[in-house]
């Protein structure tokens, strides 16, 4: 049996290898049945119970090698994104952040020890000094900066040419979100910003970010980019923006959001 029958509490199986999904060869990424499953007969390195917001359970399976099986291939999520609804791409992106937490805290970071599973929580301890680790997010803070019908969108060097976003950095220790949002812009294109808005948040398992997006309005200052980590931004005209993130992402339902507000204006 590839799966241990005390390990499973659900029917449906999340099978990952190295940050991939297995997946049916030529089709949208879903589950696996626990009776589809076992027929496939698969070595496993762990399992792990997740329990999902609308309370359904799916098992975690991370598989020790590479499948041979035809009819099987392995996906990243990016490329699923396009095709997969917002519950499995909520299911896929937690069963990923889980497998890449659990095998980057194998050992204890304060002695060193192997790590095991934690008898009644989803959470890693140490048998050595009783530490005990739970699954890791990383938050990060999003703004769309608007002046009247323009919107300021940067391009990291890390986005492929011609892509540019909103403003996004990580949440440092001590800071309030809304802290970090004014740092942010600060550090990245040196402006002043106002009547900050919450926007929405989304999970990005690209490996375990916490998205939080806003809005704010344009305050005061000149643009002016590190050249380092923003290599440019700009002001840009709501019907006439370079290329932007997929609406999938929280930053391109946030810049579309802009756009919608000016188009529907503009019709009445």
């Amino acid at each position: 049996m590839s799966v241990p029958t005390m390990n499973v509490t659900s029917n449906s199986i999340i099978p990952v290898f190295e940050k991939q999904l297995l997946v049916r060869a030529a089709q949208d990424w879903r589950p696996f049945s626990y009776s589809d499953w076992e027929q496939l007969e698969i070595e496993i390195s762990y399992s792990q119970t997740l329990i999902c917001i609308e309370g359904s359970e799916h098992t975690l399976v991370v598989i020790k090698e590479e499948p041979r099986h035809t009819g099987f291939e392995l996906v990243g999520l990016r490329d699923q994104l396009q095709t997969l609804d917002s519950y499995h791409t909520s299911l896929a992106g937690k069963a990923l952040q889980y497998a890449f937490w659990r095998d980057n805290h194998r050992f204890c970071g304060n002695c060193g020890s192997p790590t095991v599973s934690h008898a009644t929580e989803i959470a890693l301890e140490c048998p050595n000094c009783e530490a005990i680790y739970y699954p890791r997010l990383n938050p990060c803070v999003m703004v769309l900066i608007t002046r009247g019908d323009h919107c300021l969108l940067a391009h990291n060097a890390a986005f492929r040419e011609g892509m540019y976003s909103a403003i996004a950095g990580y949440i440092e220790p001590g800071e309030a979100i809304e802290q970090t949002l004014h740092r942010e812009v600060i550090e990245e294109v040196n402006l002043k910003v106002k009547n900050i808005q919450y926007f929405g948040s989304q999970p990005w398992p690209f490996p375990s970010q916490l998205m939080i997006a806003y809005t704010a309005e344009y305050g005061s200052g000149e643009i002016q980019v590190d050249g380092v980590e923003i290599t440019d931004a700009q002001w840009f005209h709501y019907s006439e923006l370079p290329k932007t993130p997929s609406i999938e992402s929280i930053s391109g339902k946030l810049i579309r959001a802009f756009v919608e507000k000016f188009e529907t204006h503009s019709q009445h």
